[in-house]
């Protein structure tokens, strides 16, 4: 009868230890977040690595004589997980200065969003959405939700997309600099990848045609 107890109480455990185990583990995979679109903000969410990159862009206002946005906010990011955020480095694509900080996938009314603070603001960011810590950061909604696993912008006037990762495969669509695209796979030198417009174009890319993941390195 003692040894069933036994039984009964080691198993008892066990169930107790594992349910811990499957909720920190549920706790750390809703903090991780997902690939996703939220407001200006496309990033990529790559759960086995435990990093994430993005780019965000939004203007406001506008200029009629130079028939432009007055006012525009944009910043390559990429960081990596611990303590339940992303310690986050944050700059222009190909400009060497950067502004590091932090960004978490956090749920507010029912809404998945994204809370970046940043040590400072970005040249234009102020006037269009502020993220300096020392005013409370931003607060990004999700609009969309994906399968990517990484962003990268492009630095080539004009990246072709082709059918397979061959330089005899090239088709006619293309994009243009400081397009931001989503990334499924690499393979080689090569990016499988999409851009999304008025629809969505996927294909592959050479990785000569976009800018590196991080800051431009300063001259000496």
């Amino acid at each position: 009868m003692r040894s069933q107890f036994r039984t009964y109480l080691n198993l008892f455990v066990l169930f107790i230890t594992f349910s811990a185990l499957n909720s920190q583990a549920s706790a750390q995979e809703k903090s991780l977040g997902y690939s996703g679109v939220f407001d200006g903000l496309t990033v990529g969410v790559d759960g086995r690595n435990k990093t994430i990159s993005g780019y965000f862009f939004d203007q406001t206002g506008w200029d009629e004589k130079t028939r432009s946005a007055t006012f525009t906010c944009a910043f390559y990011l990429k960081g990596t997980f611990q303590d339940n955020k992303y310690s986050i480095t944050t700059w222009y694509p190909g400009e060497s200065e950067s502004i590091k900080g932090q960004l978490k996938f956090v749920t507010d009314g029912g809404q998945t969003k994204v809370e970046i603070k940043l040590e400072r603001e970005h040249g234009g960011c102020g006037n269009v959405h502020p993220f300096a810590a020392e005013d409370g950061g931003g607060m990004l909604t999700e609009t969309s939700h994906g399968r990517w696993f990484a962003v990268r912008v492009v630095s080539a006037k004009k990246a072709y997309f082709y059918s397979r990762p061959s330089l005899n495969a090239r088709r006619k669509q293309y994009v243009v600099s400081y397009n931001p695209i989503r990334i499924f796979q690499v393979k080689n030198s090569w990016v499988e990848a999409e851009f999304e417009a008025e629809k969505t174009t996927r294909g592959w890319i050479k990785m000569s045609d976009l800018f590196p993941l991080e800051a431009k390195k300063p001259n000496k």
